[in-house]
């Protein structure tokens, strides 16, 4: 799971990958990188791909990723 940010931060999008069968989700934040709406989203669209795997793995330790233990919680 990461995040990729728009030239002068403006557009963030998540993007979700399965690493062994390469199924991958790219969503566009229009609320932004808050570590509420990165969660939010990141549920609902982890959701479809939760049969897949067994872990999430984020790329970074940044504050976007704050609110992880809600996002492995469901």
């Amino acid at each position: 799971m990461d995040l990729i940010v728009g030239k002068n931060h403006k557009g963030v999008i998540l993007t979700l990958t399965e690493r062994v069968s390469k199924f991958f989700i790219i969503k566009y934040l229009p609320k932004g990188k808050t570590a509420i709406e990165v969660a939010k989203r990141s549920m609902i669209y982890y959701s479809s791909i939760k049969i897949l795997s067994h872990s999430i793995t984020f790329t970074d330790n940044g504050l976007e990723f704050a609110e992880h233990k809600k996002i492995t919680k469901n």
